[in-house]
């Protein structure tokens, strides 16, 4: 199954491949919203969970736990979704009850790629969003593909947002530290 995620990548069976595109995140407030990226985390942030469960399946009250365990801890994170388009991100999670989060780009703030070593090993990485949004200053991408793909593509959505509605940050305070 292939699926366009709009300009910038394409979803085939789960994984998340960036494609070169003509021209790069032109937005206009006129224009309808359109997806850049749709992605699940890695199953890879489990594998602790994975090699809990497979000692616990060792004996026979381990099993009716463990295999349970496995089950739940991938669908919790096949059911996570983390949507990009030109006006925001979504944040998708739930197995039985399901939640979405919306982060409107223009109140991006910063972002940060933070790569540890055992997600590295697999290409992945966790983007850190913090924002000016009372109810989610923080939303952390975790486990994504192409991390560093991810961040630089929301740096550019996000200007393009402030840019259109004809938002500025700014920082009111001591300049350097300074008081």
């Amino acid at each position: 199954m292939v699926e366009a995620c709009g300009l910038g990548c394409n979803r085939w069976l789960g994984q998340t491949t960036w494609v070169i595109m003509g021209h790069y995140l032109g937005i206009a407030m006129d224009q309808r919203e359109q997806r850049y990226l749709k992605t699940t985390p890695s199953q890879m942030i489990n594998l602790g969970h994975y090699v809990v469960a497979f000692l616990l399946t060792i004996t026979v009250f381990g099993a009716i736990v463990g295999i349970p365990y496995a089950i739940w801890r991938y669908l919790v994170v096949k059911c996570t979704i983390y949507e990009l388009t030109s006006v925001r991100i979504r944040h998708h999670r739930g197995v039985l009850n399901k939640t979405v989060d919306e982060l409107e780009l223009y109140r991006v703030r910063d972002y940060q790629v933070q790569q540890p070593f055992w997600l590295r090993l697999v290409g992945c990485g966790n983007v850190v969003v913090v924002s000016a949004d009372r109810s989610h200053g923080e939303l952390v991408l975790m486990a994504v593909k192409d991390s560093q793909k991810v961040a630089n593509t929301i740096r550019a959505l996000v200007e393009k947002s402030r840019r259109a509605r004809g938002v500025r940050d700014l920082d009111v305070g001591p300049a350097n530290g300074l008081e």
